[in-house]
């Protein structure tokens, strides 16, 4: 597969965060969908967690 953005792929396997809407009001806090890929899901937030935890920028960032 061939993503133009981060947004595409986000939303390609889910793990995009939404907000609940119903009309012009918003319901609780934005949340991931429950179609989320799950592997997929799990490896990308391993991999930041090494990236905060790893000495850079990230962890600057983070912190």
């Amino acid at each position: 597969m061939d993503f133009s953005s981060s947004k595409s792929f986000a939303c390609y396997y889910y793990i995009a965060p939404f907000e609940h809407r119903a009309g012009s009001s918003v319901r609780g806090k934005s949340r991931v969908s429950h179609r989320a890929n799950k592997p997929m899901k799990k490896i990308l937030h391993l991999a930041a967690m090494a990236a905060v935890r790893a000495r850079g920028k990230f962890k600057i960032y983070f912190e």
